[in-house]
């Protein structure tokens, strides 16, 4: 007679509970990864842009805003930052641009 196959025994309710915490840990962290290198980068942007608008360079600071809003409304859009956040942001560096171009 063939041997029949024995079926794996069901997993207990908190063995599933301690799985899917796990599962949850590790996409959370995943996340958290990702939000961090996107901040940094809107950072680095914020930070290039200042110092053009300190040199006094209007058409590279232009390029860097253009470049700093694109990423900003990205993040908004992806809900790394508040809409309203976003538009603070976009609305003072605007102001900056204004005053060296004038």
């Amino acid at each position: 007679m063939a041997e029949e196959k024995k079926a794996k025994p069901a997993l207990k309710a908190i063995d599933l509970r301690r799985l899917k915490r796990k599962r949850l840990k590790r996409k959370s962290e995943r996340k958290q990864a990702q939000n961090k290198t996107r901040r940094d980068g809107i950072s680095r942007l914020r930070r290039e842009f200042r110092k053009l608008i300190d040199a006094g360079k209007k058409t590279e600071a232009t390029e860097a805003a253009r470049k700093l809003s694109s990423a900003l409304d990205k993040a908004a859009k992806t809900g790394l930052l508040r809409g309203e956040t976003s538009s603070r942001r976009k609305s003072r560096m605007a102001k900056q641009l204004a005053k060296v171009a004038a």
